[in-house]
């Protein structure tokens, strides 16, 4: 029982490797994972920590998420080259279906645990938040993720929750500097995940909002036609609420992923007919701000309330 945290900690060093990556969400590696959350020894917690971290780089190959998402492509046992294929070649095309199938629900279920079972270590959310932020990479996740895993629980729900820090309960092994972080570096995009499985280091609460905030963007910023109908349901679910809640964190990397999902949103017409003049919406672009500042960027506002970040010569338009 005891050589299981050491065990888990090697597993997780698998997931670094892309050959690799398609063999953990199959069967026999998703069944190896499940075994590995059901251990209630000691190190559980860094257990947690290295399975959400196999998730979150699996979840880097386009097939793997697809699976998690059911958004494969059905078989269709009618079409001539289906039916060329011998008997054996069919049943293994229809069995390799199913098993994507199964694989995809134990995952989310094995998901829906890492994100409210107990113990709970920050590192075990920041990977949390990076898979969700990997679904978020491809636009034709986005509408899957308000349904999966249930509309009620929808991952970009998950994103907005995690991003404005109202998820579940996490409690730092060491004492939160005013930074927002723990003596660890504070770093955007992977982090936590850097080792590939060094479950024993526990990164800024910040991070975890970071991560969240950098998979909103994404959903955010399509830049075409179905841009204003997500920013709608994010709008709708209390995004602008979590970004201030983010904003207000004093991690400043947080607050400049803020800016840049602020930015994103307000380039979108219905979102900026909705929101501008709202309390909400200047006290959201008031904290942005701030987080520019912070970070050493120029920054211009108009007599309309709206804002402009300029970074290294180039200016952004915020709202």
């Amino acid at each position: 029982g005891s050589v299981l945290p050491e065990f888990c900690s090697a597993y997780a060093q698998l997931a670094l490797l892309e050959e690799y990556q398609g063999w953990l969400f199959g069967l026999d590696g998703v069944e190896v994972m499940q075994r590995l959350e059901a251990y209630v020894g000691p190190g559980r917690a860094n257990v947690r920590v290295n399975l959400a971290h196999i998730i979150a780089r699996c979840l880097r190959l386009p097939l793997n998420r697809r699976i998690i998402l059911e958004r494969l492509t059905r078989l269709d046992d009618r079409t001539d080259a289906f039916r060329r294929k011998s008997t054996e070649e069919q049943r293994a095309l229809i069995q390799k279906e199913k098993d994507a199938l199964v694989t995809g629900r134990e995952v989310r279920v094995l998901m829906d645990s890492l994100l409210h079972g107990t113990p709970r270590k920050p590192g075990t959310l920041v990977h949390y938040a990076e898979a969700l932020e990997r679904l978020a990479e491809e636009r034709a996740n986005h509408g899957l993720l308000l349904q999966r895993p249930s509309p009620e629980h929808s991952y970009i729900r998950q994103l907005i929750v995690l991003a404005g820090g109202r998820g579940p309960k996490i409690k730092a092994a060491a004492p939160v500097d005013a930074k927002g972080g723990n003596g660890a570096a504070a770093g955007g995009g992977g982090g936590a995940a850097a080792a590939g499985g060094d479950a024993s280091r526990d990164p800024p609460i910040g991070e975890v909002r970071q991560a969240a905030i950098r998979g909103l963007r994404l959903v955010a910023d399509t830049g075409d036609s179905d841009s204003d109908g997500m920013c709608e349901s994010l709008l709708r679910m209390g995004a602008v609420e979590a970004l201030l809640e983010g904003c207000l964190c004093a991690h400043e990397p947080t607050q400049l992923e803020v800016t840049r999902v602020v930015r994103a949103m307000a380039a979108q017409s219905y979102v900026a007919d909705m929101l501008v003049g709202t309390d909400a919406w200047a006290a959201l672009v008031g904290c942005a701000l701030r987080g520019a500042v912070a970070s050493g960027l120029e920054i211009d506002v108009d007599g309309d309330g709206f804002a402009s970040v300029t970074a290294g010569g180039v200016d952004h338009h915020i709202g």
